[in-house]
């Protein structure tokens, strides 16, 4: 988001000011302004406007700067919607109680064209940032829950860091060198599904395989063994979900993987 993309509503009762403000915000900014005289109107402006942002005087008629926060804060929707307090030097505990409320910055009156403006600009910058890794977040945690945990236990590293590439997209993944590692890997990160190479030290597959059936974690995660052919061999069947030719492409590989859920 952009400063000019910023939907501001300005909550002030003085007039004055109230107009100053919207064309600051309107002709230097770039912002759509919405006025409101009183925090019953701001609120009522709040559910009709969605703004970005709201400016707010603390002594207002009606309902004042703090009825008016307190009732926001209670709104599950708007409860972090950020708010900028308007407010003169001599109004410390009201400052205060906003501040425990949750108030984001605040601007000092008198209100000086050249200082606001200066202000506004660090204040818009600083929520442009802040929504934005928010947004961030948000998107990362979408992702990590529509994909699965993937454990690749093999001695390759070649191997795994081409299926590492190629499944980034699809699955978390990690990876371990041999059996026992892998075992000790499966129980920190809880995986969907574990590939393992039929040639593993220390524990081979099938050990690893067994561990991970005996295990409480273990009851739906899915078992590949990665060896060099395609179908399992019958003392393989009762351990493993699929047995996939490690000798493939990548690419072929993580779609098999990706079919099996």
């Amino acid at each position: 988001m952009v400063d000019g993309m910023f939907k501001v509503l300005v909550v002030e009762d003085d007039k004055n000011t109230n107009f100053l403000l919207g064309k600051l915000l309107s002709k230097l900014f770039g912002c759509t302004v919405i006025s409101a005289f009183n925090g019953a109107e701001g609120l009522k402006a709040i559910e009709g406007e969605n703004p970005d942002v709201v400016l707010m005087d603390i002594h207002m008629p009606v309902m004042d700067g703090i009825e008016t926060l307190e009732t926001l804060r209670k709104s599950e929707k708007h409860s972090d919607l950020p708010v900028i307090t308007i407010t003169a030097d001599n109004e410390r505990s009201a400052v205060k109680k906003m501040a425990e409320l949750g108030v984001y910055d605040y601007l000092l009156k008198p209100l000086i064209y050249a200082e606001t403006k200066v202000r506004l600009r660090k204040i818009f910058s600083k929520i442009k940032d802040d929504l934005q890794k928010k947004e961030q977040q948000e998107l990362s945690t979408s992702d990590t829950q529509e994909m699965k945990t993937l454990l690749l236990v093999c001695k390759d590293i070649d191997f795994a860091e081409k299926i590492k590439d190629s499944g980034k997209s699809a699955f978390i993944i990690h990876t371990a060198e041999n059996g026992a590692d892998g075992f000790k890997l499966f129980g920190e990160v809880k995986p969907d599904m574990v590939a393992l190479e039929n040639d593993l030290e220390i524990f081979d597959a099938n050990t690893v395989a067994k561990k991970i059936k005996n295990d409480s974690a273990g009851a739906n995660v899915k078992i590949v063994l990665l060896h060099a052919g395609d179908e399992l061999a019958p003392e393989h069947k009762l351990l493993f979900d699929k047995g996939v030719n490690l000798n493939m492409e990548a690419e072929k590989i993580i779609d098999i993987f990706k079919k099996m859920f």
